[in-house]
């Protein structure tokens, strides 16, 4: 990265209903399109699913998501995710940000970055190499391994989604920690490796800001661009018409 480019600004810590999430997510691509790179870590209070933009509305209902409340649509594609006991990222990067135009890579890169910090606490932790496949047929990110997708002892813990809009790109995924109540089909770290401790936000913001930072606080411009952004988000995201598009 160049140095004297422009580093994220850090937005603070958020736990929000999982239609304000990704409306924050949408709000920062938004400042990315007039030039500021921002990044979040965000959690969740209770479960809440996320379907990928082009996946049916319908899908939610055999996983048990029928409230608005409880499921949003990403504006980034993929499949589903069930959001619960995970640290959760997102970051916006201008056109002009070195980063922005290696997208493809970007991911991977993330990953591994991810995984050497698993690896220091002890976790047999690496990227999945090879052919995709599918655990089961049903619509949930984390049963549909790919190439780069994080893992441990064989189970996928850390996937990313992406958008790109005029040049700028917004990027966000989740590490899994432990297996949530609701979803029994998805174990995280804690799950794989019991006897092993549990990075902390702390940990997992420092391992992300070895590749995208360091962070620095938003200044008052920024965040009155922020607010009006994530008001024009936030009120798509939380339309039916944006909810049931498919």
């Amino acid at each position: 990265m160049n140095q004297g480019h422009d580093f994220p600004r850090r937005l603070p810590d958020r736990m929000d209903p999982v239609s304000v999430a990704m409306a924050c997510d949408d709000a920062m691509l938004s400042l990315a399109e007039k030039g500021i790179a921002t990044f979040r870590i965000y959690l969740w209070r209770e479960p809440a699913l996320s379907l990928g933009y082009f996946q049916p509305a319908a899908l939610r209902l055999p996983m048990g998501h029928p409230s608005p409340r409880s499921w949003a649509r990403r504006s980034t594609g993929g499949e589903a995710l069930l959001h619960h006991h995970e640290w959760t990222y997102a970051v916006a990067l201008p056109p002009s940000h070195p980063l922005a135009s290696q997208a493809a890579s970007l991911p991977c890169r993330v990953h591994q970055g991810i995984a050497q910090g698993l690896v220091k606490l002890g976790y047999q932790a690496a990227l999945h190499e090879g052919e995709g496949f599918y655990r089961e047929h049903s619509g949930l990110c984390f049963q549909h391994l790919t190439s780069g997708d994080l893992i441990v002892g064989g189970h996928k813990v850390m996937g990313s989604a992406q958008r790109k809009r005029k040049g700028a790109l917004l990027q966000h995924g989740g590490l899994l920690l432990r297996q949530s109540e609701v979803e029994k089909r998805l174990p995280g770290l804690a799950d794989l490796e019991p006897n092993l401790p549990l990075p902390t936000q702390a940990e997992f913001a420092s391992w992300l800001g070895n590749l995208l930072g360091p962070f620095s606080k938003p200044s008052a411009m920024d965040l009155s661009q922020w607010e009006k952004a994530f008001a024009l988000a936030l009120e798509q995201h939380q339309s039916s018409q944006w909810l049931l598009k498919r």
